[in-house]
């Protein structure tokens, strides 16, 4: 989560920052969060996808991931759980949705770490933690969507 400090007065600003952990209930945290140069790198790459249309591009093969997964999910009698947003998925193996780490802490991890052996088995390697997001990214291709929507319906079979 990110916090913007926008407010006007000095004392907002500090009941702003008491949010944040140790002090507050907000985590913040980021390698290179403020860096000069992790910024411009950070402007070049906002600037790049817009130039290329990317967002465009990273929504059309996370629908065609979602598609291929929920096929593959479909077809068996598996309780899995799929959630995308633009290039942000997560996969959890238990009853959805997932809306919270309460509901998350239902998932089964023993059924996730033996897909997550199953795909990175054939070449596909996931976050290796169900509380983690995947990222789909423009360098992906459908090609490369595919090969991986057909992987994650082999590694659903074979659970």
């Amino acid at each position: 989560m990110c916090i913007l400090f926008a407010a006007s007065t000095e004392n907002r600003r500090s009941e702003d920052r008491d949010q944040l952990s140790p002090d507050g209930p907000v985590y913040q945290a980021g390698t290179l969060s403020g860096n000069p140069l992790a910024m411009a790198a950070g402007l070049a790459q906002l600037r790049e996808l817009e130039r290329m249309d990317g967002w465009k591009l990273l929504e059309e093969i996370g629908a065609q991931f979602q598609r291929l997964t929920r096929s593959a999910i479909n077809d068996t009698k598996i309780d899995v759980a799929f959630h995308r947003i633009g290039s942000m998925f997560c996969l959890f193996f238990g009853p959805g949705p997932i809306i919270d780490l309460a509901s998350a802490r239902r998932s089964d991890l023993k059924t996730f770490a033996r897909f997550f052996h199953a795909c990175l088995r054939r070449g596909i390697y996931f976050a290796p933690s169900q509380f983690e997001t995947g990222f789909i990214s423009t360098a992906h291709s459908p090609e490369d969507v595919e090969r991986t929507g057909n992987i994650v319906r082999e590694a659903l079979r074979e659970l």
